[in-house]
């Protein structure tokens, strides 16, 4: 738990021109001890005149502030929302209505300011929408890179050589970094050594071809126009120069700095932000260019969220105000939403706790006492609400006692029954009697379904055939002896007075009818639905609650009757539980996820997404979703240590379902709070060949623009040898590489079958293996034929997700490749050329569990500044430092350490001992 923030740092910082520029801006609120959600009902109404923060990543401050700004037309009108010290959660409230913003910015400025304006050192930006904003960095260093050398150039000889360091290309000389422009952002850059646990600057710079600003240990002749510092006079006290920067331990670092008119705010030390790093190796020799890593470059990010008040924002008042929910099978809605209910005085008061899409974990405060409350009611309600009231459609209903109510579907369907026929009576003959579904009794006739009276309920029944995967509705019905409310299939005589369709014309796209339902692979079904006035506020599809169903038999015949079944309805069910307040809502089941994975692609369609697995797989909790490899913390309102498996997937850009896809790319079983996590397939086994050839042109020319996985001798048979991914969601893709282009021969499941693809193949048979002829329709830029032998073209195979044959990362080849070789320049066709595996590059990573606060150690509770999962700093001063290391070594072996190994393995063995003291000694 986050400890208290007190105004009173803060508002001492206020300058007198800050105050006359917000003149009667209002009252300033801090505190760093949330409680509240996004979702109130004291938030729903009325202007926002409050805004909560939620950062990380964003480092404490030893000169300088911090200060949020809500960005008014365009930028013309800024209004300081107030000022705070480091990353964490506040509040703040001003007179003001912040939903009238587009953006929140929060900036850099100095401690005596001079100016009541921002000073244009934007840390985090974010667009408001739906009262929120996403805060990040301003600017991305996913593509940075660079390289250094040893070397003393200002000492006028060849001597200490490696007592220098040097941003550049020693080949031109010319400019070896690469790293995106600064010049209008109000940052630079900075180059560091770290060398006997000190960091050196080798000066600021705004451009890798230029000298950066200083050289206050250089000689006294010239440097070269690049960044970079001689390390030869004025060594700092506890240091000697000359000295050797390749003595196993020293570092080298691109850092990036705040710079106000060429002055840091913060002050001399690096910023948190570094987008380049590398250890300078112990063996390393002078002039010799070594490459710089991008690590992860610790950008700070956030949360910005716009509330009615700051007692809103903080969820402050007395009693029971907070209700949490824990909802199972209730469907995500493609139409309409959820809106859970507090019921007071028999019914004669109905306060809505918030909204929700689907069934999962929510909690919501309110400004009333709910344990004053009889029930807990959750309903489904119109997207365009008319009514402040509930709609009447009852999902979840339940009985408060002792501050809990257990939540069920308000209708038990365990004695439902009822049999079907098929025949087609609107059609007037004796025709096409299969293409048609009834739902009565032909010895009668008579009804045929027994299911409970629904009509004081709010749901109605609607009939179903799911006839070619597509699901058709025979109408819906409130009486199994009545006729459904329609017919838009049937024919134009008059049909039974009972729940039916004849499917005779009007067919849906992908469709025919008549058609026969009897083909061994449609079903019928009974669904329940909602019903406002007639209208179903979910919309056309069906709904997850089905009592009645079965599969149509392949050899059913017309006028008999076939039972349907009563499987689990899958009927919704939860809890709600009541809370003094949204933070103690939280309290007792919060967990934190770390992530820290690599080898896992940025994907351009698509996203990733964690996954705690319980239960043996049958329940499947969402930690979150994200877009690439590196560190990510997910906070989750679950105890995760009940989990058995961590496992992370690909899923589609616009997800129509809750649960995980299938397509599982990092999977590890969870012990003691950590899991390891791989890829589910290994592929160190793996083999093939291929030839070239050309056998859909039905000639011998061209013979060596065409690539086949197959083996000629004696067959042809299949040359490739894989692992089989028929289980795991995943299929084969064959490439080519050919003039800088991925070219696709096609897709598959195994090599000894046709890949699913002949684009540019001629119109003559293929051999039944993967592979492609490039004959025609060549892409932009190449022409077919083509010659793949061109001493430049490479073979490759791919691993591709497959979510139901599509995959949901687009064309373009995932990064495991199991199989690759270059195609020799001297190739001959029809000849055996083998594939190498090289590293498949596939992902690996770590998954660490929390669950609850950390104690105190020597009276600071420690905090995670880097977002991995390993609390180092132990002082809470907000960086990472030789205080920390101290007070780890006074209590390494107390119980307030040792009990939360996966806040304190350093040395990621599993327990808290003296190895970890040492490791946290060599991350300072």
């Amino acid at each position: 738990m986050t400890e208290p923030h007190t105004a009173d740092d803060d508002a001492q910082r206020r300058r007198t021109t800050r105050r006359g520029f917000l003149g009667s801006a209002g009252a300033l609120v801090a505190t760093a001890g949330l409680g509240g959600t996004a979702v109130t009902a004291s938030a729903a109404t009325g202007a926002m005149n409050a805004v909560a923060y939620d950062l990380s990543m964003l480092p404490a401050l030893d000169q300088g502030h911090y200060e949020g700004w809500a960005i008014f037309d365009g930028g013309s009108e800024k209004l300081s929302t107030g000022t705070f010290s480091a990353g964490e959660e506040y509040v703040f409230e001003v007179d003001r209505d912040l939903s009238e913003a587009e953006k929140i910015v929060v900036t850099i400025e100095p401690d005596e300011d001079p100016s009541p304006d921002p000073s244009g050192v934007v840390v985090l930006a974010g667009s408001l929408s739906d009262g929120t904003a996403d805060l990040s960095f301003p600017v991305s260093f996913e593509d940075a890179s660079g390289s250094y050398i040893l070397a003393t150039p200002t000492n006028g000889g060849d001597s200490n050589e490696r007592s220098g360091i040097w941003f550049l290309d020693p080949s031109g000389p010319s400019a070896s970094l690469d790293l995106p422009d600064l010049s209008g952002a109000n940052w630079t850059y900075e180059g560091w050594v770290v060398h006997g646990g000190m960091p050196l600057s080798t000066g600021r710079f705004d451009h890798p071809a230029m000298a950066d600003d200083a050289a206050p240990y250089s000689g006294d002749q010239d440097g070269p126009p690049f960044p970079g510092e001689d390390f030869l006079q004025n060594a700092p006290s506890e240091m000697a120069f000359p000295t050797d920067l390749a003595d196993g331990s020293s570092k080298a670092v691109i850092s990036v700095e705040p710079d106000i008119d060429g002055t840091d705010p913060t002050g001399p030390a690096p910023f948190q932000v570094k987008p380049l790093a590398g250890p300078i190796p112990g063996d390393a020799t002078d002039h010799t260019s070594y490459d710089l890593d991008v690590p992860d470059p610790k950008a700070p990010s956030g949360m910005a969220t716009l509330y009615e008040d700051a007692a809103a924002a903080r969820g402050t008042s007395d009693g029971m105000n907070a209700v949490a929910y824990d909802l199972s099978m209730l469907p995500e809605l493609d139409q309409g939403h959820y809106e859970g209910w507090a019921i007071f005085d028999g019914g004669a008061t109905k306060l809505s706790t918030g909204t929700f899409s689907k069934g999962e974990e929510y909690v919501f405060e309110v400004d009333r006492d709910l344990s004053e409350a009889e029930k807990i009611v959750v309903t489904i309600e119109p997207d365009e609400d008319p009514s402040p009231d509930p709609s009447g459609v009852v999902v979840l209903a339940g009985s408060l006692s002792d501050g809990t109510a257990d939540l069920s579907f308000p209708v038990s369907f365990e004695d439902a029954s009822g049999s079907y026929i098929l025949a087609t009576p609107t059609n007037g003959g004796d025709s096409n009697e299969r293409s048609g579904i009834w739902f009565l009794d032909p010895s009668g006739p008579s009804a045929s379904l027994d299911l409970p009276d629904l009509s004081e309920a709010n749901w109605t029944y609607e009939g179903w055939v799911v006839h070619g995967g597509m699901p058709l509705s025979t109408g819906r019905f409130d009486h199994p002896a009545m006729a459904d409310d329609s017919a838009p299939y049937s024919g134009d005589q008059d049909g039974p007075p009972f729940p039916g369709e004849d499917f005779l014309w009007g067919a849906p796209e992908g469709l025919e009818f008549p058609t026969d339902l009897a083909d061994g692979s449609s079903k019928a079904v009974i669904s329940v639905e909602p019903d406002i006035d007639g209208t179903d506020p979910t919309g056309p599809a069906p709904f997850q609650v089905k009592p009645l169903a079965a599969p149509i038999p392949g050899d059913a015949t017309d006028h008999t009757s076939y039972d349907l079944n009563a499987p689990d309805p899958k009927t919704p069910d939860g809890t709600a539980t009541l809370y003094a307040d949204a933070a103690a809502a939280r309290a007792p089941e919060t967990s934190t996820l770390s992530l820290d994975l690599s080898m896992l692609p940025e994907l351009s369609e698509g996203h990733y997404e964690g996954w705690a697995i319980f239960d043996g797989g049958s329940e499947k909790l969402s930690t979150g979703t994200f877009s690439a490899a590196g560190s990510t913390v997910f906070e989750v309102d679950r105890d995760l240590s009940a989990a058995e498996k961590i496992v992370v997937t690909i899923e589609p850009s616009d997800d129509p379902s809750p649960d995980p896809s299938g397509v599982v790319v990092l999977a590890g079983a969870l012990e003691d709070g950590i899991a390891d996590l791989s890829f589910p397939v290994n592929f160190e086994d793996a083999s093939g060949s291929y030839i070239l050839a050309t056998p859909t042109n039905g000639g011998d020319s061209n013979e060596r623009s065409g690539i086949w996985f197959l083996d000629p001798a004696g067959g042809p048979s299949a040359s490739l040898d894989l692992p089989d991914l028929s289980e795991a969601n995943w299929t084969y893709e064959g490439w080519v590489v050919h003039g800088g282009m991925p070219l696709s021969t096609g897709r598959f499941d195994h090599p000894a079958m046709a890949d699913d693809a002949a684009p540019y193949s001629g119109d003559q048979g293929a051999p039944p293996f993967p592979g492609e002829d490039f004959l025609q329709n060549a892409p932009d830029g190449l022409e077919f034929p083509t010659d793949l032998a061109d001493g430049s073209s490479k073979a490759v195979i791919s691993v591709e997700p497959d979510i139901d044959g599509t995959d949901p990362t687009g064309p373009a080849p995932f990064q495991v490749k199991p199989l690759a070789g270059p195609i020799p320049g001297d190739a001959t066709d029809h000849t055996s050329y083998e594939l190498g595996v090289p590293d498949p590059k596939t992902p690996s990573g770590t998954a660490r569990v929390r669950t609850g606060d950390l104690d105190p150690v020597a009276d600071t509770v420690p905090q995670d500044i880097d977002g991995d999962g390993l609390h180092e700093d132990l002082n809470g001063n907000g960086r990472l430092d030789f205080v920390d290391v101290n007070t780890f070594y006074q209590h390494s072996d107390e119980a307030v350490l040792s009990d939360h190994e996966t806040a304190y393995d350093f040395s990621e063995d599993g327990t808290v001992d003296m190895q970890d003291v040492m490791a946290l000694f060599e991350m300072v």
